[in-house]
């Protein structure tokens, strides 16, 4: 798990996610709201789809000037107690990179990508 997680507000517009996403190479960031509360997840995909499918470049601009909310995904986090079995079958299930790591709270406090289970994989089952 890393728990230096590179987010986006859940106010800022998807040009800014756009920069984020060219700036950190990341295929997913959560999405936060003040207090580092998690909303969701947006997905370097679903902005790309998005903005593609502008029918004209004046249709694109506006689209780059939208809130990151309108490509939000709703995700249950998975909590620090979670075993890595079940984050693996969680990420497989929901097809994303990575799942936000939570506490009781809501607060974001990590992401737990594949390339963590993969570093953990000799481990199974530890508490993450």
């Amino acid at each position: 798990m890393t728990r230096e997680v590179l987010s986006v507000r859940s106010d800022a517009r998807l040009e800014e996610l756009a920069a984020l996403f060219s700036r950190s190479g990341f295929d997913l960031l959560p999405v936060v709201a003040p207090g580092m509360l998690l909303q969701g997840v947006v997905t370097r995909t679903d902005l790309l789809a998005h903005l593609l499918s502008a029918p004209s470049p004046r249709a694109l601009a506006q689209r780059r000037g939208g809130p990151v909310t309108a490509l939000l995904r709703p995700v249950a986090p998975l909590l620090g107690a979670d075993r890595l079995a079940k984050a693996a079958r969680r990420l497989s299930a929901e097809g994303l990179p990575a799942l936000p790591v939570a506490d009781g709270g809501g607060r974001l406090t990590g992401i737990l990508s594949r390339a963590d289970l993969v570093r953990h994989a000799g481990a199974l089952p530890v508490r993450i």
